[in-house]
């Protein structure tokens, strides 16, 4: 009868077991595939909590001290499946990570087409941005430069990316900006649509 049972036992929990087994392991693997669209977001202050940093609409004209430019992705996805806890010692207890941007991004260059803030029309001003976690499924608020977004070992966001501007606007603006960036060998550009922005002296 013993027998039986651990037989019974043995056949109904093995699938479940090599099931959860195989995926366990599935992470999917995000690259980029274009980049869709920058719009611009007002932003409340740099030391605002990630979640609500930013309005929710998207603005083309505004009286603003700080403000993000949010860089939508194209993505391609595929999973990579591996096999994790042979043998059933881990494989109910793993989790799943959250899907993060596998593409490795290099040489990312921020650029108006009129002058701004005293750089000329064209030149990088990738070091007046902070790279905004707001979708990187992290606890903490902290903002990164582009430098640490670079680095192969930093959990990237999928599908966005945000650029919040490192001060309070000191100048009027009217132009476009355009993000660049090397992913995986090769270069993608977006230029987005003209934005007029005023500095607003008494903030919000």
């Amino acid at each position: 009868m013993l027998r039986k049972l651990l037989l019974a036992f043995s056949l109904y929990f093995f699938p479940v077991l090599i099931s959860s087994c195989i995926h366990c392991g599935e992470e999917p693997e995000n690259y980029i595939h274009s980049l869709k669209e920058i719009s611009f977001h007002r932003s409340k202050t740099l030391e605002s909590e990630t979640m609500n940093r930013y309005d929710s609409e998207i603005v083309d004209s505004a009286d603003i001290n700080y403000f993000a430019l949010k860089l939508d992705l194209e993505m391609v996805s595929r999973k990579n499946l591996t096999l994790e806890g042979k043998g059933g010692s881990s494989c109910f207890a793993c989790s799943i990570p959250p899907p993060s941007l596998a593409s490795k991004v290099s040489d990312i260059k921020i650029s108006t087409n009129q002058e701004f803030e005293g750089y000329e029309a064209g030149a990088d001003l990738s070091e007046l941005f902070y790279i905004d976690p707001i979708s990187n499924y992290l606890d903490d608020y902290k903002l990164y430069s582009i430098a640490d977004f670079e680095n192969e070992k930093f959990r990237r966001p999928v599908e966005s990316i945000y650029f919040l501007y490192s001060k309070a606007l000191s100048q009027a603006f009217t132009g476009s900006f355009r993000i660049s960036l090397k992913s995986d060998g090769k270069v993608y550009s977006q230029t987005s649509a003209i934005i007029n922005l005023r500095p607003l002296l008494t903030g919000f």
